[in-house]
């Protein structure tokens, strides 16, 4: 989310100048340096750059926070948001969020829209301030605004969320659009994903819930054990005296790394659940819900804070066949499951059955012992 400024963007003539004389990076960092060396801010910041990017003199982040840090000191927008870009990611310098969140606000208060969509995006996060979707929205509003295509697919992801302002698909495919249209591939695909679960077409085609080509209601574990067998799923378990098979799925499933499906006693398909492992990445869940939202539509209830706390997202596919995306807290794991309640709850109570024999079994046989 966060970006930094390269190239001649609102600088003042003076820059233009010296690479206009500039054969090459050499030259031009030559010109930057003299320039740069008699105080002028834009020049500083241009040195910074060359020294960020390693073009005409060895890559040296220290060298470019230094020179970044002069034009900033003078109030140079660009370079208050590169150094504060610098301060968010440790690059030449001890990471700091304070110092990130002071920089990218500078140059956002003089109105410089890609310090404007950072700052918002460390108000996503909560990173060095406290987490606020609100004031999200309005940092990626003013970017978006002037054209900055990151803070236009932001603030669009926004409205598609409901984060911090009322949920809207219109207004987030209004603004994927606006960032599409400047070719960011993130906004493209999220835009193609809105319009393909908004199509009637779709939603009738995808009204079946299928795992590896079955469909789920009434499959049988015969059924979906051949249909395993055929896909990258690799066994790690399958038992009939088990209630649940366990299959490794990452190489099926981006991300995920385990595949649990259960059964009734007949055979009969209860739930399929992956695991997606997150690492404390709070916004996997998010992630998920938007994978199957592309294919599902957008689903029937949505509760919780994505950055923080119980999340569910849920989809009910006809009387019986659910389909969720959930995390529990503090733990961030992502679970996709996918339930036929009828056979689920038969399930249930079939395994409460045998826990229940089991103890009795268990009391008669140690009977005379109390």
């Amino acid at each position: 989310m966060f970006k930094t400024i390269r190239g001649c963007l609102g600088l003042v003539a003076v820059c233009c100048a010296l690479l206009a004389q500039a054969q090459n990076n050499d030259e031009a960092v030559n010109w930057f340096r003299k320039a740069a060396e008699q105080g002028n801010a834009v020049a500083q910041h241009y040195l910074g750059v060359k020294y960020a990017d390693g073009q005409g003199v060895a890559q040296n982040d220290a060298e470019a926070v230094k020179w970044y840090r002069k034009a900033a000191e003078q109030g140079d927008a660009p370079a208050q948001n590169d150094l504060g870009f610098m301060y968010s990611n440790g690059r030449g310098v001890a990471q700091d969020d304070a110092e990130a969140e002071k920089w990218f606000r500078k140059a956002a208060e003089q109105g410089f829209a890609g310090a404007q969509n950072n700052l918002g995006s460390m108000y996503y996060k909560g990173q060095g301030l406290a987490q606020n979707y609100a004031e999200a929205v309005k940092w990626y509003r003013k970017a978006a605004e002037q054209g900055d295509a990151l803070a236009q697919y932001n603030l669009g992801d926004m409205y598609r969320r409901g984060q911090g302002i009322a949920q809207n698909d219109a207004e987030a495919m209004k603004w994927f659009a606006k960032a599409a249209d400047q070719g960011n591939e993130v906004a493209i695909e999220a835009l193609a994903a809105m319009k393909n679960r908004a199509s009637p077409i779709a939603k009738q085609n995808l009204s079946s819930v299928e795992l590896f080509g079955v469909g789920l209601k009434k499959a049988t574990r015969t059924q979906l054990r051949a249909a395993f067998q055929k896909s990258p799923l690799q066994v790690k378990r399958e038992e009939d005296n088990y209630w649940v098979d366990l299959y490794r799925s990452d190489m099926a499933l981006e991300g995920s790394s385990e595949l649990a499906v259960g059964y009734t006693n007949q055979g009969q398909f209860a739930y399929a659940q992956y695991t997606f492992p997150s690492f404390m990445d709070t916004q996997q869940v998010q992630r998920i819900a938007d994978m199957v939202a592309a294919k599902y539509g957008k689903p029937g209830k949505f509760s919780g804070n994505v950055g923080l706390g119980r999340v569910e997202a849920v989809w009910q596919r006809g009387k019986d066949v659910t389909i969720k995306v959930y995390r529990d807290w503090p733990d961030t794991t992502t679970y996709l499951r996918f339930i036929d309640s009828t056979a689920e709850n038969q399930m249930n109570a079939e395994m409460e059955a045998e826990k229940a024999a089991q103890t009795r079994q268990k009391a008669a046989s140690q009977s005379g012992a109390f």
